[in-house]
């Protein structure tokens, strides 16, 4: 028997371990496909993943065989105490209408009236309509007290039957929770898995943009260098053709060709400097053909000065 007992125990601790390790390869599948799906399919999957619940209770409540009697129960007590209120409230209501009544006749009845009262508390003379309106008085108030008893009577069925119920309803959820525990784990884990991977692309998605700002940074910064460059060159550039008229002022002699070209003839100065002065001239052709035209148009205007002067002082 003792041999027995132990397979039987080796054997489902067995068929436990399998279980276990059907499950872990089932969870594992499950991840590596969710990790791999589009995120929009994956929420879909995730919203038929939920289990429902309130079906699940519905569907513990109706297999239930007591349940349903226990809830008509509990209705009928509901209805018996609501009813048992309404009656007690009414009997109340009854008392104190007929109070007030013999308040009032008692103070309608004139100076006369009080004096029989007066005999009448004293026990000589007796009212037979007071005494008919406090029997009524009396009626009233013990209908009003047992139906007090009654609504009490009436609450205490409908707390006991909701107890019942509510132990009832707590057992069937308790039920249907164990029940549905693996569907809502797997539902968890998809929706970890769901979390984890848009985590991951608002991640993705920020480094992006830190990589998109960073190169708009470095365009901008390679840009505002190469402006600075041109700008620079720039005005390398028109400080060097600034110069280009002191140079042709300087210069020896300047002719025109019969094809309307010019000849210049720099003066004597070291060879580096004249190098300098003809690498420039050189560099800036056009600038320099306009210098040496206004150079010779001046000269000419100059030598017709200088000749008009001479006659001049000849005449």
């Amino acid at each position: 028997q003792k041999a027995e007992e132990a397979r039987r125990a080796a054997e489902a601790a067995e068929a436990a371990q399998k279980a276990a390790e059907a499950v872990e390869r089932a969870d594992e599948a499950d991840l590596t496909r969710w990790r791999s799906m589009p995120l929009n399919a994956l929420q879909w999957e995730i919203n038929t993943l939920r289990p429902d619940r309130y079906a699940a209770l519905a569907a513990g409540q109706a297999a239930e065989p007591t349940y349903r009697e226990t809830l008509e129960a509990t209705d009928a007590a509901h209805a018996g105490a609501v009813k048992a209120r309404g009656e007690a409230l009414e009997a109340t209501e009854t008392v104190r209408s007929l109070k007030q009544k013999a308040e009032r006749y008692r103070e309608y009845q004139g100076l006369l009236g009080r004096v029989r009262f007066w005999l009448q508390d004293k026990g000589i003379l007796e009212i037979p309509e007071w005494k008919r309106l406090q029997t009524e008085i009396s009626k009233a108030q013990k209908l009003a007290d047992k139906r007090q008893n009654d609504l009490a009577t009436a609450e205490a069925l409908h707390t006991e039957a909701k107890s019942a119920l509510k132990t009832l309803d707590s057992a069937i959820a308790g039920a249907v929770d164990v029940a549905q525990a693996p569907e809502w784990r797997r539902y968890e884990v998809a929706r970890s898995v769901l979390n984890e991977r848009i985590e991951e692309d608002r991640r993705r998605a920020a480094e992006a943009e830190a990589e998109r700002r960073a190169e708009e940074i470095r365009r901008r910064v390679d840009a505002e260098i190469e402006r600075e460059k041109r700008e620079g060159i720039e005005q390398q550039r028109r400080a060097e053709i600034s110069k280009i008229p002191t140079i042709v002022r300087g210069l020896a002699s300047i002719t025109q060709t019969e094809q309307g070209t010019f000849r210049v003839r720099y003066p004597d100065l070291p060879s580096e400097e004249l190098k300098r002065q003809q690498d420039l001239l050189r560099r800036y052709p056009d600038e320099a053909k306009s210098a040496v035209k206004a150079e010779f148009s001046e000269r000419q205007v100059q030598a017709k000065r200088e000749k008009d002067r001479g006659f001049d002082m000849m005449d």
